[in-house]
Protein backbone atom coordinates (compact mmCIF):
# COMPACT_ATOMS: atom_id res chain seq x y z
CA UNK A 1 0.00 0.00 0.00
CA UNK A 2 1.55 3.40 -1.25
CA UNK A 3 1.75 6.45 1.15
CA UNK A 4 -0.25 9.60 0.33
CA UNK A 5 -0.09 13.18 1.74
CA UNK A 6 -2.94 14.64 4.18
CA UNK A 7 -3.51 17.80 5.25
CA UNK A 8 -5.87 18.85 7.53
CA UNK A 9 -6.40 23.21 7.63
CA UNK A 10 -8.63 25.22 9.86
CA UNK A 11 -8.59 28.78 10.23
CA UNK A 12 -6.39 28.59 12.69
CA UNK A 13 -3.81 27.03 11.37
CA UNK A 14 -2.96 23.10 10.22
CA UNK A 15 -4.06 20.43 12.82
CA UNK A 16 -2.23 17.77 10.99
CA UNK A 17 -0.19 17.19 8.14
CA UNK A 18 2.03 14.16 6.76
CA UNK A 19 2.37 10.96 5.16
CA UNK A 20 -0.33 8.66 5.51
CA UNK A 21 -1.72 5.56 3.88
CA UNK A 22 -5.30 5.90 3.97
CA UNK A 23 -8.09 8.29 5.65
CA UNK A 24 -11.65 8.18 6.19
CA UNK A 25 -13.81 10.64 6.69
CA UNK A 26 -17.11 11.70 7.06
CA UNK A 27 -18.62 12.96 4.04
CA UNK A 28 -22.20 15.03 3.66
CA UNK A 29 -23.76 11.64 1.95
CA UNK A 30 -21.91 9.32 3.89
CA UNK A 31 -18.64 8.10 5.18
CA UNK A 32 -15.90 7.03 2.62
CA UNK A 33 -12.23 5.96 2.30
CA UNK A 34 -9.51 7.64 0.44
CA UNK A 35 -6.29 5.37 -0.32
CA UNK A 36 -3.78 6.16 -2.75
CA UNK A 37 -3.91 6.54 -6.66
CA UNK A 38 -7.93 7.59 -5.67
CA UNK A 39 -9.72 9.75 -8.52
CA UNK A 40 -9.71 13.66 -8.11
CA UNK A 41 -12.70 14.51 -5.98
CA UNK A 42 -13.52 17.46 -4.14
CA UNK A 43 -16.44 16.77 -1.31
CA UNK A 44 -18.33 18.10 1.48
CA UNK A 45 -17.91 16.67 4.69
CA UNK A 46 -20.06 16.45 7.78
CA UNK A 47 -18.88 17.21 11.72
CA UNK A 48 -17.74 13.76 12.74
CA UNK A 49 -14.49 11.73 13.23
CA UNK A 50 -11.40 11.61 10.44
CA UNK A 51 -9.33 8.52 11.04
CA UNK A 52 -6.26 8.41 9.73
CA UNK A 53 -3.71 5.47 9.26
CA UNK A 54 -0.35 6.32 8.41
CA UNK A 55 3.23 4.99 8.81
CA UNK A 56 3.46 6.27 12.36
CA UNK A 57 0.10 4.56 13.51
CA UNK A 58 -3.43 5.58 13.80
CA UNK A 59 -5.14 9.24 14.18
CA UNK A 60 -8.04 10.52 14.71
CA UNK A 61 -9.40 13.85 14.58
CA UNK A 62 -13.14 15.31 15.39
CA UNK A 63 -14.09 17.98 12.70
CA UNK A 64 -16.53 20.88 12.48
CA UNK A 65 -17.58 19.63 8.62
CA UNK A 66 -15.71 21.19 6.07
CA UNK A 67 -14.67 20.32 2.42
CA UNK A 68 -12.27 17.50 1.33
CA UNK A 69 -10.36 17.84 -1.85
CA UNK A 70 -8.45 14.89 -3.89
CA UNK A 71 -5.36 15.33 -6.42
CA UNK A 72 -2.59 13.73 -7.34
CA UNK A 73 -2.41 11.56 -3.75
CA UNK A 74 -2.74 15.04 -1.87
CA UNK A 75 -5.75 15.70 0.37
CA UNK A 76 -6.88 18.32 1.72
CA UNK A 77 -9.35 19.02 4.16
CA UNK A 78 -10.66 22.63 5.03
CA UNK A 79 -12.29 22.64 8.25
CA UNK A 80 -14.32 24.97 10.59
CA UNK A 81 -12.59 23.33 13.24
CA UNK A 82 -10.37 20.16 14.30
CA UNK A 83 -8.85 18.58 17.16
CA UNK A 84 -6.87 15.59 17.75
CA UNK A 85 -8.97 12.86 19.57
CA UNK A 86 -7.59 9.65 21.14
CA UNK A 87 -9.93 7.73 20.58
CA UNK A 88 -13.81 7.39 19.03
CA UNK A 89 -15.06 8.17 22.80
CA UNK A 90 -13.01 11.31 23.18
CA UNK A 91 -14.44 11.95 19.01
CA UNK A 92 -17.52 11.86 20.30
CA UNK A 93 -17.40 14.04 23.60
CA UNK A 94 -15.48 16.59 21.49
CA UNK A 95 -18.65 16.68 18.38
CA UNK A 96 -20.90 17.31 21.41
CA UNK A 97 -18.77 20.01 22.88
CA UNK A 98 -18.73 21.90 19.88
CA UNK A 99 -22.24 21.23 19.27
CA UNK A 100 -23.47 22.63 22.55
CA UNK A 101 -24.18 25.96 22.72
CA UNK A 102 -22.10 28.11 25.55
CA UNK A 103 -24.64 28.99 27.85
CA UNK A 104 -25.06 33.01 28.29
CA UNK A 105 -23.17 34.47 31.17
CA UNK A 106 -25.93 36.13 33.86
CA UNK A 107 -24.92 39.34 35.04
CA UNK A 108 -24.57 39.91 38.66
CA UNK A 109 -27.64 40.92 40.42
CA UNK A 110 -27.58 44.25 42.24
CA UNK A 111 -27.37 43.32 46.31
Amino acid sequence: MGELQLAIVTPQGKAYAGAITQVMVPGELGGFTIMRDHAPLIAALAPGLVQVKSPAGNLQFAVGGGFLEVRMNKVVILAGWAEAAADAEQGAALLKAHRTPAKPATPAKPG
